[in-house]
């Protein structure tokens, strides 16, 4: 992790940078008869920066510009299945199961990785927020504006298994993407008095994508995209009684 910060124009406009770099080599290795066998897995690889301006133009009013950008590259989850052999309950039944701690050892964890690209997670996410303050007369004046997009894809082999389960129909690669946008207004009283409030109102929306890529069909399934719109107003009153007793007041109304 490094950053940096400093004006850029004397009481104006000033600066930060950051770098953020994190990795992790993982803990368990890959039980398989193919060429992944002794692989890694679990590993865990981010990357990313923020850059952030802050302009004050007035000595009642700023604004904060802040855009982030990340990658993940992770390796694909160590997993294993315990067998039904295993099951020890209602075994005169047709749904036994297992009772107990169940018996899954390091060496028991065993993908068919190279039928899935080497398996894992990669995720890019961006991110930009823009704030802005006034203050007149004591009175608080905020917006917030924010804005996300992701986009993942989760490479798995989804019967945990180094043979091809079911001729390998569940070696998938599951996407996402995601965009959003927030806004939001509010106002605050002056704080000086035995009484304040705030009020304010807010707007998100969302559309979620998602989608499943099958390595056995080559086809991808396209699962639609949701939309999600959330709209809220909301308040707060508080009351200075005495030096040592005071109150607030909260309410919110979303639909």
């Amino acid at each position: 992790l490094a950053g940096i910060s400093g004006p850029l124009i004397a009481d104006v406009l000033s600066g930060q940078a950051s770098l953020n770099y994190y990795t992790y080599g993982g803990e368990y290795r890959n039980h398989t008869n193919t060429s992944s066998n002794g692989q890694m897995l679990g590993q865990e690889k981010t990357s990313g920066g923020t850059l952030a301006l802050r302009y004050t133009p007035t000595a009642d009013l700023w604004f904060t510009l802040r855009g982030s950008y990340a990658e993940n590259d992770d390796g694909h989850e160590p997993m294993a299945m315990q067998r039904s052999s295993a099951n020890n309950c209602y075994m005169n039944r047709p749904t036994q199961y297992y009772c107990g701690a169940i018996k899954v050892t390091p060496e028991m964890v065993g993908l068919n990785l190279e039928d899935i690209d080497g398996g894992g997670v990669s995720r890019e996410t961006s991110r930009l927020s823009l704030t802005g303050e006034y203050d007149r007369n004591g009175y608080t004046f905020t917006s917030i504006t924010g804005y996300n997009n992701s986009s993942e894809h989760r490479k798995s082999d989804q019967d945990y298994q180094p043979t091809r389960l079911l001729g390998g129909s569940l070696h998938v690669d599951d996407q996402i993407e995601i965009e959003s946008l927030s806004q939001e207004f509010r106002v605050a009283s002056p704080k000086d008095g035995r009484m304040h409030w705030l009020a304010g109102v807010s707007h998100f929306g969302a559309d979620t994508w998602t989608g499943r890529y099958r390595y056995l069909t080559k086809v991808l399934q396209d699962n639609g995209t949701i939309t999600t719109t959330n709209l809220a107003a909301f308040g707060l009153v508080g009351f200075v009684f005495t030096d040592r007793l005071s109150g607030t007041a909260e309410i919110r109304v979303a639909e």
